[in-house]
């Protein structure tokens, strides 16, 4: 059995995650050590969240890190490890942790800058992103080429699923297109902004301002990093910066790792968007997640 573990990205929150894994010690742990990096109570945002703060970029990438890297830490206590790591998106800093890129209080530090900085552009930037379903990848490419204005595919989830981003008219005007040449569905995406496109490279300027002061080890797992689509071969804190304006190759990271022999995949953070990813792409795969406590207990069966 080869393993990898595959870390959730924002949009996969919500209110009470990590709740039920808080009876472990290190758990406990990993949230203190939070609070005190952060300044504020991230607990009481992940399990109520009485302030509504939980969706707001700021607060939500901090919450995911925090509560993945918890996870980690539990299964390290079990014994379980991967062959292979990879994220979408914010989740590539839960793969970067398990690589042994940082430990968890610097990691937290770079994640806070993020989602700082990303927030920030996008309330002086207009744009939205939009996913195109069932619809070829080639295809839509050559739509927004086509297309006047700033339209690019933002994230390469699984076969037909697909998101764009960029100017409100010009994706809504390839959403149109598509929808004409056969695409099954489109949707606006509720975003704070056009994650993963050219329109955010102020942000990823700014974000490499700041890794520019950090001190990062290289990797010691295999990762696979989204901007390239392909096992990490140099060149860290470049594709860190770059990952916040670029296209997220996360179908091809995936079928990479199918062709080296990885039949396990297991979906680490909230929700479980990965592991429909992983499904879409072959059905044939062991698809596993650990979220809740029950999950987990199926995992320690399983493994």
């Amino acid at each position: 059995m080869s393993k990898a573990f595959i870390f959730a990205g924002q949009g996969a929150q919500y209110v009470g995650m990590g709740s039920e894994l808080y009876e472990f010690d290190v758990v406990k742990e990993i949230f203190k050590v939070a609070e005190k990096v952060l300044g504020y109570d991230i607990k009481e945002i992940c399990f109520t969240d009485s302030t509504g703060v939980l969706n707001q970029t700021e607060y939500t990438q901090p919450a995911i890190f925090t509560l993945s890297v918890a996870i980690i830490e539990v299964l390290k206590e079990k014994g379980l490890s991967a062959d292979f790591v990879a994220g979408l998106s914010l989740g590539e800093y839960a793969a970067l942790y398990y690589a042994g890129v940082f430990d968890f209080e610097t990691g937290l530090k770079i994640v806070q800058s993020r989602s700082k900085i990303m927030q920030g552009i996008c309330e002086k930037v207009s744009g939205t992103m939009m996913a195109i379903i069932g619809f070829d990848r080639d295809k839509l490419e050559n739509l927004c080429n086509q297309v006047e204005g700033i339209v690019e595919i933002a994230n390469y989830n699984c076969p037909g699923q697909l998101v764009i981003g960029g100017e409100v008219d010009s994706v809504k005007k390839v959403g149109e297109l598509a929808t004409k040449e056969g695409a099954r569905r489109v949707i606006p995406l509720k975003v704070s902004g056009p994650f993963h496109t050219s329109i955010l490279s102020e942000a990823s300027k700014l974000f490499g301002e700041f890794l520019s002061k950090v001190e990062l080890k290289e990797p010691s797992e295999r990762i696979y990093m989204n901007v390239t689509g392909d096992l990490y071969n140099g060149s860290l804190k470049e594709l860190m910066t770059k990952q916040i304006s670029s296209s997220v190759m996360f179908e091809d990271s995936i079928k990479k790792m199918i062709e080296l022999g990885v039949d396990t995949f297991i979906e680490i953070g909230p929700g479980k968007v990965l592991s429909g990813f992983v499904k879409k792409i072959d059905r044939k795969l062991n698809i596993l997640n650990v979220d809740k406590l029950a999950d987990l207990e199926k995992l320690l069966e399983v493994i």
